[in-house]
Parts: C-alpha cells; structure tokens; sequence
C-alpha cells in the first residue's frame, strides 16, 4: 500500500513570494507561523504544513537578510524547475 504525498507546489511558492514581498507576514510568520497562516487564509493539506513547519524549524535561527536570500533560492529553484 502506497501513501501519497499530497503537497501543491503553488502554495508553497504563494507563501514563499509573501514572506519575500511583504514584511509584515514575514514577521507574523517568524513570530507565530500558524497564526499567520491562519490569519492569511491559508488552509494546508497535512503534508504541506509538515513542510512549512520543517522549513520554520530550519531557519528559525537565520537573520532576515540569510532567510531572503534562502526564499530567493527556493524561487529560484521552482522556477527553473518549472521552464
């Protein structure tokens, strides 16, 4: 029995050209992660928020400026993933 990994690149890339775009959801993110979700509209699938979460978690320690340029790379990522 296979389990599917149900994640929507879309909205993951939705949140990450948010948090580089607008300062104030980055913020709120920083501070309170799925209460700025919530707050945004945001409603994840189980899978989507484990990676969110993971994310959070890695770059909890980053300055705004290192988690710019990470948000930049994973843009980046996609897109030259999508071409």
């Amino acid at each position: 029995m296979s389990v599917e990994v149900l994640i929507r690149d879309e909205v993951l890339m939705d949140l990450v050209d948010l948090a580089r775009t607008d300062p104030e959801f980055k913020r709120k993110a920083r501070a309170d992660l799925e209460g700025a979700l919530n707050e945004y509209g945001y409603e994840l699938t189980g899978d989507e928020l484990a990676a969110v979460m993971e994310f959070h978690r890695r770059t909890r320690g980053m300055s705004d400026e290192e988690l710019d340029r990470t948000l930049a790379g994973h843009a980046h990522e996609y897109v030259m993933r999508s071409a």
